[in-house]
């Protein structure tokens, strides 16, 4: 999906079908992330099991600083297109050592059920903040829609913690927050990953805009200011 959403996108005639596709790519690069820890136990002794997940986790962070510039070098070298078109040979590279070296995986234990209400709830939620996020600053902050996007947003969420401990297959397992080391190192996670993409989307409007780079707009940036 995320390799066939990636040729999509670079092929995309016009904005709709990119956005479109962009959406479709983003569920395989999901299912990505979400998939490959369980695969990499499998793969692995466990005597190694650290180390890859040390990799795995180390790849996101250090590749995060470096795609503005990279994209903003194939974009102004080979057009837009070759943004989404470089992750297709990688991602068939990927695909083709996968079938060779990853062995047939079998579900073992008992039989879950999808968490369906759990799921449904949690998206709707991130989709209304998100939402209200991003606009409040055209509707208004204190406006109707934002303040209606943000309390529905609070009050999926609170159904959400809800569902999640009345469920009996939960797709959220919330009793691993009662170890205080797992609830921390999630915390710093998710204050790195802001603190890294805050960074990450604020800098080429900063560089542009405020300090009036015009190598920026040539090179680093060309997609962003695009």
């Amino acid at each position: 999906m995320f390799v066939g959403g990636s040729a999509a996108c670079g092929l995309a005639p016009n904005e709709t079908v990119l956005i479109v596709m962009r959406g479709f790519q983003a569920i395989g690069a999901a299912m990505l992330f979400a998939t490959s820890p369980a695969i990499l136990i499998g793969a692995f002794p466990p005597h190694r099991r650290g180390q890859v997940l040390a990799c795995r986790a180390r790849s996101p962070t250090s590749g995060s600083p470096r795609a503005p510039c990279s994209a903003g070098l194939l974009a102004k070298n080979f057009g837009w297109p070759a943004i989404f078109f470089i992750n297709v040979p990688i991602g068939l590279g990927a695909i083709i050592l996968g079938l060779l070296f990853i062995k047939t995986d079998r579900g073992i234990g008992k039989a879950e059920r999808f968490d369906f209400a759990g799921a449904v709830t949690f998206l709707v939620a991130l989709v209304a903040l998100t939402l209200a996020l991003d606009r409040g600053s055209s509707w208004g902050w204190s406006s109707a829609p934002t303040l209606g996007l943000l309390a529905l947003a609070v009050v999926l969420l609170a159904g959400f913690i809800v569902l999640e401990r009345r469920t009996a297959d939960p797709m959220l397992d919330l009793t691993l927050f009662a170890s205080r080391t797992f609830s921390a190192s999630t915390a710093a996670a998710a204050l790195n990953y802001v603190a890294i993409y805050t960074v990450v989307f604020l800098m080429p409007f900063y560089l542009e805009n405020g300090r009036d780079c015009r190598w920026t707009r040539r090179a680093c940036c060309s997609a962003c200011s695009r």
